[in-house]
């Protein structure tokens, strides 16, 4: 309930500031007159006063007080600044409702930073690419029929991006079309990635949780980060669509991987990985297809995921992967631009029974790619791995 005033906010500003000048003014002029005073006594009659001191090697009464008064004086102030400080806040919070730390809310540490000038605003209940949440869960959406992706922009006023769009995703990556990146890109080796559980490892290092959101298999992201171009990103989560949703050349594949990333400031990054049917499924990804839910369950299992086997897997011989990137967006709702997609060109197997097993659970969960527009694509080709050493 707003409290009563009987003086204009204004007013009370004034006074409220009159009132603080005196009390430091007061403060400043104690200090100075002691001064002032043990300085006067010493002009006086400097040369009793070093007698003094030769003889007693102690203070002067007058230094003794002078060091009374500053003590006080600086006690006085360790009490009235921070008490001033809840003052004003206090003062703010009540009477200026336009002012930003009225209302202002605790950064938890596992909540995104406030997006820097530039970068992609997080959606409001978006948890990075996969399932909006919180308000966006009001307005369904799916991949057939009156909520197919077509629709997606006329089912939420806050949806509008996935029509009015000119960065979206996914895309039809044309090799003849892409550009050569500068020397600053980054590659993506070995040393791009971190994981937490590699530098103090202990028993949540590898944990994540396997759910069915009702339109993906979806992970909760480890302790994982990505650098690009020196930027750390760390991983929310990763998804799959059945088929791949980016074609290469046209070419779909038998499924796609979306690791999403986040920075500090944050920047969204994610990384696309290709995935076509074989006879096994690699080590890292064994887990989850055994454990993931055949049908809606947003409670699912937990699994242990380590990404360096990913990371060996996709590497192969080479010391860097070779990788197309671009700007672009989310592909579900609320399609949010200003995403930085990083799409392998090296991909992975996985068994044939575990992609079947996947595509029962979730359908076709593709969008249509989205036209280029005019966006630079860039493509980094792998580098080779060092040559061995001569046997000596």
């Amino acid at each position: 309930r707003p409290p009563r005033h009987n003086k204009s906010t204004e007013a009370q500003a004034r006074e409220f500031s009159a009132s603080v000048s005196c009390v430091l003014l007061e403060i400043i002029a104690s200090i100075e007159l002691s001064r002032r005073s043990a300085s006067a006594s010493i002009t006086r009659d400097p040369a009793s006063y070093v007698e003094e001191q030769k003889h007693t090697m102690q203070p002067s009464t007058v230094e003794k007080q002078s060091y009374a008064t500053l003590l006080l004086a600086s006690l006085t102030l360790l009490i009235v600044i921070p008490t001033l400080v809840v003052a004003v806040v206090t003062f703010v919070r009540v009477n200026s409702k336009d002012c930003p730390l009225a209302g202002a809310t605790t950064i938890q540490l596992d909540t995104p930073v406030p997006t820097a000038p530039n970068t992609p605003e997080p959606s409001e209940g978006d948890d990075g690419h996969g399932e909006p949440t919180g308000d966006h869960a009001a307005a369904h959406w799916g991949y057939s029929g009156d909520i197919a992706p077509d629709m997606w922009g006329e089912l939420s006023p806050d949806w509008s991006t996935c029509s009015t769009g000119r960065q979206q995703s996914p895309i039809d990556i044309v090799s003849a079309n892409v550009k050569d990146p500068s020397a600053a890109e980054t590659d993506i080796n070995r040393a791009a990635f971190q994981n937490v559980g590699e530098l103090a490892p202990n028993a949540f290092s590898y944990k994540c949780n396997v759910v069915h959101n009702g339109h993906s298999i979806k992970v909760d992201g480890s302790q994982e980060f990505f650098s690009k171009n020196r930027v750390w990103y760390k991983l929310l989560q990763f998804h799959f669509h059945t088929p791949s949703e980016h074609t290469i050349d046209g070419k779909y594949f038998d499924a796609e991987i979306h690791f999403v990333h986040q920075s500090a400031t944050g920047e969204y990054l994610v990384i696309g990985v290709m995935v076509t049917g074989g006879e096994s499924t690699p080590e890292f990804l064994r887990e989850v297809m055994e454990k993931m839910p055949e049908e809606e369950d947003l409670e699912g299992s937990e699994v242990t995921v380590n990404h360096a086997q990913l990371l060996e897997a996709i590497l192969g011989d080479e010391a860097s992967a070779p990788f197309y990137t671009y700007p672009g967006s989310f592909t579900t709702p609320p399609c949010t631009e200003r995403v930085t997609w990083i799409v392998l060109q090296n991909g992975i197997e996985i068994s044939l029974e575990h992609i079947t097993k996947m595509k029962s659970a979730q359908g076709a969960n593709v969008r249509p790619v989205q036209p280029v527009n005019d966006r630079v694509l860039l493509f980094k080709p792998a580098a080779a791995a060092p040559a061995a050493a001569p046997a000596a």
